[in-house]
């Protein structure tokens, strides 16, 4: 199957305590994608976030691409703070709580000088994962280890450029309002 011929949309529910390993694989193969795509934005809006693990590199299978990370899980933090050094701008947008607070400094520790900005935002409910030219993650799920492993969620991939630059363009107005 050529990529053409993949479906634009995909989306996947969970159950609660019915862990899906399609999330995951769904967020490590975009994330795997924008490392290798480079693109110029990438925009993560979620009420919860946590330093999760984004991609499995216990085999070494992303050596290629992340030469300097060891063999291990790779943290969102660090998968964010990879793209920002391949040259994306990187945005993140979330509540401000003790929860969110520690994945913050994390994300602030490891990105110093990298084009990455976090704010803390109030209301700002919306689950997304945006990655500007390629694809959109959105739906019910927090990008926390709950959301990805415990919780029931709806989880949907957009992969057609107008929904994921309409998707872009939310999450620009949203980041203007954040400020």
């Amino acid at each position: 199957m050529t990529p053409e011929q993949l479906p634009t949309t995909a989306g996947v529910t969970t159950l609660p305590g019915h862990a899906s390993d399609v999330i995951s694989a769904m967020v490590q193969n975009v994330l795997a994608s924008a490392l290798l795509a480079r693109p110029a934005q990438v925009y993560l809006i979620s009420a919860w976030v946590s330093d999760v693990e984004v991609l499995d590199n216990t085999a070494g299978r992303f050596r290629a691409l992340l030469p300097e990370l060891p063999e291990t899980g790779i943290r969102l933090s660090e998968a964010l703070c990879e793209l920002a050094r391949g040259g994306s701008d990187v945005k993140v947008i979330c509540w401000e709580t003790d929860h969110n607070n520690t994945f913050r400094d994390r994300l602030v520790t490891r990105s110093s000088n990298l084009p990455i900005d976090i704010r803390m935002a109030e209301h700002q409910h919306n689950k997304m994962l945006i990655i500007e030219g390629l694809a959109a993650i959105t739906g019910s799920m927090n990008f926390t280890w709950y959301g990805f492993n415990e919780n029931g969620e709806d989880v949907v991939l957009e992969r057609e450029a107008a929904r994921v630059a309409e998707r872009l363009a939310y999450a620009r107005r949203a980041w203007k309002d954040a400020a």
